[in-house]
């Protein structure tokens, strides 16, 4: 094992007893642990750098239950690599380290990484979904051939919709569901940062199912002294959150790009979650809809982490240095040059497929084999805007995340992202 391994197990202010405490939520909970009739056996699908994270929180946390209704063990699928001329895998099971995606950060003795991902699913009942959306489609494939009990619990980290060829939104809490014919499943987003969870720093998530029995037991797997797990109904604000703060962050980072003040990049922020608020609201498809939920960790939190230190952030900070800075000053473009979209007015002096192609190079140097989600994400807010005809009703709605896309796909100039400061 390294020598600067950090194993941080336990942290001063981390009491084994208190490690698995009753998350607050709106009713009383028991987290159901020691009521369940089958034990509990949790597998995390995906060992990057979140899906170790949350392996390494959940395994510390059950291994300090004593409850006979929950297996101490939990499995990691981890897609099998060379690293260094070994498999992933078993360095992860002989050095304790994912020295890849997690590298210093200890892995407990009951997480076990697996490369079959057959083996992972077989005999679990509590899966988490930790990977990049475009990797879920194959992974839904091959769980599908397996086959899981309807009763499954299943929790999506997954960060992002999707919007179908017909234009209509689909949740991947909905997709995972439908694609895997279970019951209940739950969607876990908020400010965690994979390092700072990893490290053991107080951080909050926010747990969201609208069966309050599951949303119980996911949030006890995670909930501990320096993790605080809130729960809400309101699934759907929660998993558009973690689609659009990534939105949100891609303004953030034109401001640190330009090199501008905290006052201009707290009222892109500010506008962001406003205009956060009123998409949660118009693309509702529970009923279960709150303001509130805003104010939980999977909203404002999570934006302010990302606008600060996530990678879109990072990333179109980059853009901006590497791309908006030398178009402006070449003073924009050729007016007729521009995309398919009613958004794109022309005014960027390169195609689509070139600000598409810059994006990959900032992705590919900066982010090593992570993936950037908020031009995406961006591009399909505003499909769905389109596509609902809601623009068309409110043309002077959502004026900030129409100014990213302009800029963030069209590459139109910087100054785009003030332009919403004259909508009325």
């Amino acid at each position: 094992m390294k020598g600067s391994l950090s194993m941080r197990q336990p942290r001063r202010y981390y009491l084994p007893h208190q490690s698995i405490i009753s998350p607050p939520v709106e009713e009383k909970p028991n987290l159901l642990l020691d009521k369940l009739k089958n034990k509990i056996k949790v597998a995390v699908i995906g060992g990057g750098n979140w899906g170790s994270a949350v392996a390494r929180k959940v395994g510390f946390n059950v291994s300090q239950l004593a409850s006979p209704t929950i297996d101490h063990q939990v499995k990691l699928w981890v897609y099998e690599e060379q690293y260094e001329g070994k498999p992933l895998t078993e360095i992860i099971n002989t050095q304790r380290e994912n020295v890849k995606y997690l590298p210093g950060v200890y892995i407990p003795q009951n997480v076990k990484a697996i490369p079959s991902l057959a083996d992972v699913v077989r005999d679990s009942n509590v899966l988490l979904f930790v990977m990049p959306h475009s990797f879920l489609p194959a992974v839904l494939r091959q769980i599908k051939q397996i086959g899981l009990p309807s009763s499954t619990i299943c929790a999506s980290f997954i960060k992002g919709v999707q919007v179908s060829s017909g234009g209509e939104l689909r949740r991947y809490s909905d997709i995972i569901k439908e694609e895997l014919q279970v019951d209940h499943v739950a969607a876990v987003m908020g400010a965690n940062v994979a390092n700072d969870i990893a490290h053991d720093s107080f951080a909050e998530t926010t747990v969201a199912c609208v069966d309050a029995e599951v949303r119980q037991i996911v949030a006890g797997l995670f909930h501990s002294q320096n993790l605080r797990a809130q729960t809400t109904d309101d699934i759907s604000t929660v998993e558009l959150c973690g689609a659009l703060k990534n939105v949100v962050a891609l303004g953030a980072g034109i401001c640190d790009g330009l090199e501008l003040g905290s006052s201009t990049k707290a009222a892109v922020i500010r506008q962001g979650l406003e205009e956060m608020s009123l998409f949660c609201k118009v693309f509702d498809s529970t009923g279960k809809y709150k303001p509130d939920t805003l104010l939980l960790s999977c909203g404002v939190a999570d934006v302010i982490a990302t606008s600060y230190g996530g990678r879109n952030r990072l990333c179109s900070a980059e853009f901006t240095r590497r791309y908006l800075l030398h178009q402006d000053q070449r003073g924009g473009g050729d007016e007729e040059e521009g995309g398919g979209s009613e958004e794109g007015s022309g005014r960027g002096s390169d195609s689509e497929e070139a600000i598409r192609i810059v994006w990959e190079e900032i992705e590919k140097d900066m982010l090593h084999g992570q993936k950037l989600e908020g031009v995406s994400a961006c591009k399909e807010a505003i499909v769905l805007l389109e596509r609902s005809g809601y623009l068309k009703r409110n043309p002077s709605h959502f004026p900030l995340f129409r100014s990213i896309h302009r800029i963030a796909v069209f590459g139109e100039s910087s100054e785009e992202l003030f332009n919403w400061g004259y909508y009325q």
